[in-house]
Parts: structure tokens; C-alpha cells; sequence
């Protein structure tokens, strides 16, 4: 196949048949051939793709950079703190690497060491019968499988087993304490504070124990560390508060793929019209000259072609039109999304606004897999430390008690804060937090008086930022809608016309939406 002046190799010669007979050439293609490759445990062939409408590597790859470099200030790869969500993705995509963690969860409980066996005395001997049975069972299971998109991995009869026979361990367990708490009463005392002395039954009770705890592992590890649903049903809804880098991830997750030739498309809701359909905002936006039908097929043919799941990726759809635009669509796009088995789907959304765009019968589909986006906790003070190389600052020397260092936002604001100020280091105490707020409100101000001239020397953040508080203070909900804000501007600082918008978009303000139940209404 010749397509952009270059030549792809979409098959390989398999047989022919003879002139007298028709002449006719039979070939296979590469995908299918790699299939029954890894039927038989040998490598696969490597090879480009190429899609219809030219739907090729350098097609995604011009795309990706332009969604990514639309992300602005929201993406920055030098600032780029590799979180466990981002393995989600490669569930979603049910590539090698997720292969690789799921054989790994079950080779790590097949190959644990537990080489002992129960003793006579105990009557347990039966147990190590129906361990290494299940054992031997879930093996074969794993070996006879092969894996591969479009087919449910149907696990949770490991799970019953293991769950089940854990729960007659521990009945074991319990009987062998009794024994044991009843025999040590005839035991003599001096025997008793003897140094070799063992209790009865202990290694019994140890061995039950281990047993226990390998199980566990298990259970836990096809919990945290694969997503097996979001593999079997690849639609993910990530939600997460403002500020938590759910954009970041997206573009992460884009640049990566594309870099090692993986097709990925990225949108971003800010970029999506009320005007046309979710549809035909998709199709505009690619500038591909076919249906949105042939487009989803097309795609569904280049992940046959490389054997894993293309990705589709939307950020942020609550912003633009929002909820207008999505509530009413976005339940029809997912089931176009699942009708092609070689595709997933991720969006992402603010977390106040998932009630006015996902409905309850969305939310209540199991086919749906919901995830939420914690920024940086857990690893706060690994992101700190980055953050502050980043912008070669001495890290505190206090602990991080603060929720806030969970943002990364926040900590963005910190560290810019602190970089601006004179030593480059965080102060101690209440004052210091304000020192470096204050610093960072110049830093802003620096920002607006470059973009419009109306803006010099007026300090007009640290103004705005009082009045709004002002008001949020008299505010029974501690927030103040996007209407009592407009006023508030009209009214002060009616000669800033975009102040408003720009406090915003530097993230000095963020805009949510959330339920007034005293007055059934969505407040902005």
C-alpha cells in the first residue's frame, strides 16, 4: 500500500495458487498473523499502520502537538511528575505493558515460597490438597487464555475461590488456637519458660497464616495494581477538583503514546461549540474529509492492526459549552465508542460539575468505569521536591501537614511565590504564607500588565482578591456566583472590562458549579 509518498507492508505472502487453476495469490495480514504469534509464545512482527483517510503516524502526531501546545500553561513537560493513575491508560489501551502487570500479579502468586506442608498432628493436610489445586487451576487458566482485546476477562471465580478458602483457613486458624490454648493448660510451667520451647500447633497456625496472606496479596494486587474493568469495558470517566492536573495527565498521556507511535487523539472541551453536534465538533476539528461512523471505523482498523486499543482522549467538558452540550450526548457517543472493540475512551471533568452533565443513568452503568484524580496525594513530598528543583528552590524544612500540598495548583502558587522572593526559600510561620501570597499576587500582577496596557501599576489582584473576599465572607455558601462577580467589577473596576476572564484564566479565580438546594438552581 502506497499512501504520503511512503510504502506500507499490510500483509505478507502466505500461498498462491497455480495459473491453470486461476492464479491466484493468497496473503495474510500482519495483525492476524501476530495473533497466532502470540498463540504460540512467539514474537510479533513490528510494522507501521496506516488507516483510511490517511489516518498514518505523522497524522497523529501533528495532532497531538497542536492539542497539547492548546493546553498552554496546563501542560508542562518539564514539570512532569509520573503519578500510578497514568497506568490506567495502559489498561484502557490493553497493551503489553498492562499483559505485563496482569501475567506479573499471578506469576508472583504461583511462584510464592511456601515449600512447607501441615503437619500430621494438625489434620491439615487436606488444606495443602485444595491450595495447590486452585493453584494449579487459576495456571491453567492463565496459560489457556490468550488475552487479547475484545475478550472479558472473566476473573471473579479466582476471587470467590480464594475468598472461600480463606475463609475456611481462618475457621482452621481459630480451632488450632482453641487446641492449643487447651494443651498448654496441662503443660508444666517449667517447660513452659524453657528456651526451645514452642507452643503447640504454631507452625500450623504460622503456615495458615502465610497461606492467608498470600491470598490477600493476590486479591489486592488485581485491585491496585491492574484495572481489570477498565481493560473489559474501556470507557473511564476521570473527575478530580479544580486544579488537580487532569489536563497535565491527558497531555501526558498524549506526547508519550505519539512518541513511541501509538495512535492517540486528544480534544479539549474548550474548543467544543454549542453549534454542532459532539460529532461534527470531532470531525472539524481532525479536518478529515469522511463521517464520524467511517472515522470511529477507521480507527477501530488501526488497532486491529497493531493489536492494542487507539485512545481517545477529551479534557475538560465541562468547560465551553459544557454541560449544554454533552448532558444530552454524551451517552450516545459512549455507545458508539463501544460498539468498536479496539477503542477506549477517557474524558475528564471537574468534579462540581459532574451532577449537571452526568446523568444517573451514566453513572449507574456498569460499563462506565468512574475514577476520581487526587492530584498529588500521597506523593507530596516528592512533588514538592521536584517543584522546587524546578525552579531551584531550597526545600522547607517543615513537615507538610497542609491538604493543599495534595494540589498541585497550589503547590504551583507556592513555589512561584517563593521564587519571586529574596532568599529563595519557604518561609516559617503564618506571616511567612502570607509573604509569599503576597509575592505571588506581584508576580500575577507582572503577568495581566503584560497582556493589557489598562492594567500598570494599579496592583489590581490583590484589590480584586479583597473585594470577592468580602464578599465570600457575607456569603452563607462561601462562594460567590459568576453574577455577583460581574457586578462586583462593573462596580469597582469598570474600567477592566476582561479583568474578570483574566483572573480566571491565570487561576487566580476558579469557576465552578454547584447545587443551591434552598432554591433548587445551579449556582456559577
Amino acid at each position: 500500500m502506497v499512501a504520503n509518498e511512503t510504502i506500507y507492508l499490510y500483509g505478507v505472502f502466505a500461498r498462491f495458487r497455480e495459473e491453470e487453476k486461476g492464479n491466484v495469490i493468497y496473503s495474510q495480514y500482519i495483525y492476524s498473523l501476530n495473533e497466532f504469534l502470540q498463540t504460540k509464545y512467539f514474537p510479533t512482527i513490528s510494522f507501521d499502520y496506516i488507516g483510511k483517510n490517511n489516518l498514518a503516524e505523522i497524522f497523529f502526531k501533528n495532532h497531538i502537538d497542536k492539542a497539547v501546545a492548546n493546553l498552554g500553561p496546563r501542560f508542562s513537560k518539564q514539570l512532569n511528575f509520573k503519578l500510578p493513575i497514568a497506568k490506567l491508560f495502559n489498561d484502557l489501551a490493553f497493551d503489553s505493558n498492562f499483559k505485563f502487570r496482569f501475567q506479573k500479579v499471578f506469576d508472583v502468586w504461583l511462584l510464592e515460597s511456601i515449600y512447607s506442608s501441615f503437619s500430621d498432628e494438625s489434620n491439615l493436610k487436606y488444606l495443602d490438597d485444595q491450595f495447590f489445586d486452585i493453584k494449579n487451576r487459576v495456571k491453567d487458566w492463565v496459560i489457556q487464555n490468550a488475552f487479547s482485546v475484545g475478550e472479558t476477562i472473566d476473573y471473579k471465580w479466582i476471587e470467590d475461590e480464594i475468598n472461600k478458602f480463606n475463609t475456611r483457613l481462618y475457621e482452621e486458624e481459630r480451632k488450632l488456637y482453641d487446641l492449643q490454648y487447651e494443651k498448654e493448660k496441662d503443660n508444666k510451667l517449667k517447660d513452659k519458660k524453657s528456651h526451645i520451647y514452642r507452643k503447640p500447633f504454631e507452625s500450623s497456625i504460622n503456615r495458615l497464616k502465610k497461606i492467608q496472606r498470600v491470598n490477600r496479596d493476590l486479591l489486592n494486587n488485581l485491585d491496585e495494581k491492574i484495572n481489570i474493568s477498565v481493560a473489559n469495558s474501556p470507557i473511564l470517566i476521570l473527575d478530580g477538583e479544580a486544579g488537580s492536573r487532569k489536563s497535565h495527565l491527558l497531555g501526558d498521556i498524549a506526547n508519550r503514546r505519539v512518541e513511541y507511535g501509538l495512535p492517540t487523539l486528544l480534544f479539549l472541551g474548550q474548543n467544543f461549540n454549542s453549534v454542532s453536534n459532539v460529532e461534527t465538533n470531532i470531525i472539524q476539528s481532525l479536518d478529515v474529509n469522511c463521517s464520524f461512523s467511517e472515522l470511529l471505523d477507521g480507527l477501530n482498523d488501526i488497532g486491529k492492526q497493531i493489536g492494542d486499543r487507539v485512545i481517545v482522549l477529551i479534557d475538560a467538558i465541562n468547560e465551553g459549552p459544557g454541560g449544554k452540550l454533552w448532558r444530552d450526548q454524551i451517552q450516545g457517543f459512549i455507545a458508539e465508542i463501544l460498539k468498536r472493540p479496539y477503542l477506549g475512551l477517557c474524558v475528564s471533568i471537574r468534579t462540581t460539575y459532574i451532577k449537571s452533565i452526568i446523568t444517573d443513568e451514566l453513572k449507574n452503568d456498569d460499563r462506565i468505569n468512574f475514577v476520581k484524580h487526587s492530584g498529588f496525594k500521597g506523593n507530596e513530598y516528592a512533588a514538592l521536591r521536584m517543584f522546587c528543583d524546578f525552579h531551584d528552590l531550597k526545600q522547607p524544612s517543615f513537615p507538610i501537614l497542609s491538604l493543599e500540598f495534595t494540589n498541585p495548583l497550589f503547590l504551583k502558587i507556592i513555589c512561584e511565590g517563593v521564587k519571586n522572593s529574596t532568599p529563595k526559600e519557604f518561609p516559617q510561620g503564618f506571616q511567612g504564607v502570607k509573604k509569599i501570597f503576597d509575592l505571588f499576587l506581584k508576580s500575577i500582577d507582572s503577568k495581566l500588565e503584560e497582556k493589557r496596557e489598562d492594567y500598570k501599576n494599579r496592583n489590581i489582584t490583590d484589590k480584586v482578591i479583597k473585594e470577592l473576599a468580602f464578599k465570600i465572607f457575607e456569603s452563607d455558601y462561601k462562594r460567590v456566583t459568576i453574577e455577583e462577580a460581574t457586578q462586583i467589577m462593573d462596580d469597582k473596576f469598570s474600567r477592566h472590562p476582561y479583568l474578570l476572564s483574566d483572573l480566571i484564566e491565570e487561576s487566580i479565580l476558579i469557576k465552578n458549579i454547584y447545587e443551591d438546594y434552598s432554591s433548587a438552581k445551579k449556582l456559577k
